[in-house]
């Protein structure tokens, strides 16, 4: 096969060209006049080294249920004193025939999850940060008694009820990467989550009277990884603001999407 080759005229008219027009072979950058009004000075922006954010979350999971077992419910209304000031309440006798079935009681979870964050950058795509949200849950549920008033053979249904509380503070560690410097950066983001349980909080009663029940177990530890998208929007030298759409796990709930909003600053 043959070699290629340019023809000699060709040659010569670039090498013409490349004298005549050094620009396009060099820039010289002593003729460039940076206070002309042409000049155009980019500013690069200002990466947040360390920085401090507080954010509020939500998630579309459920709080799964808790329960109250039924024989726990009828010792405590067979205890003597107790037995003794709700026949007084009622004005006639009473009695718990629901002995069978756990006593459910529906869970609930903070609409809105508080938190706040420190971080660090490595370098300029990495941050490193540790966080902590503060989560409450409640539960409640009623159980039937049937009351046969003295004298009357009419019996009707009164309600106790049972209520439980719990709030756990969620710490976190977790490492995000930014896919750009700019004012506008996504980015992803992954750690690992340690739920510990406050001082929970139990009472049952009925018609006004308190019952001292075996409170349902709750794990006083629980650690769940996470991770999620997200954006940061920078403003001016300090602050911004962030969203993240990710996947999280809190305590008696399940796997699910999480929205996360946050505003900060930073040096």
């Amino acid at each position: 096969m043959n070699n290629f080759k340019l023809p000699k005229a060709q040659v010569l008219i670039l090498i013409f060209l490349l004298i005549s027009f050094p620009c396009l072979a060099q820039v010289n950058w002593n003729q460039i006049d940076i206070a002309s009004k042409e000049a155009k000075v980019l500013k690069t922006p200002h990466w947040l080294r360390f920085t401090l954010s507080v954010n509020a979350a939500t998630t579309v999971a459920k709080t799964q249920s808790d329960h109250v077992n039924p024989e726990d419910v009828l010792n405590a209304l067979n205890d003597d004193s107790i037995h003794a000031i709700l026949i007084e309440k009622f004005s006639g006798y009473f009695f718990y025939a629901n002995t069978s079935n756990p006593i459910n009681l529906e869970g609930s979870s903070s609409k809105i999850i508080l938190g706040s964050q420190l971080s660090k950058s490595i370098g300029k795509n990495f941050e490193a940060g540790v966080g902590v949200k503060f989560i409450k849950q409640k539960w409640n549920g009623t159980f039937p008694v049937t009351v046969t008033p003295f004298g009357v053979t009419l019996q009707h249904i009164e309600y106790g009820t049972i209520a439980s509380e719990a709030s756990y503070f969620l710490l976190n560690t977790n490492g995000t990467y930014y896919f750009w410097s700019s004012k506008i950066s996504p980015f992803l983001t992954a750690g690992a989550q340690l739920a510990v349980l406050g001082k929970p909080k139990f009472n049952a009663e009925l018609e006004g009277v308190a019952m001292e029940l075996n409170e349902p177990e709750k794990d006083n530890q629980t650690v769940s990884a996470f991770g999620g998208a997200g954006v940061r929007f920078i403003f001016g030298k300090h602050l911004f603001a962030q969203a993240v759409l990710g996947v999280n796990k809190f305590p008696s709930q399940q796997y699910a999407p999480l929205i996360q909003v946050g505003i900060g600053a930073g040096i």
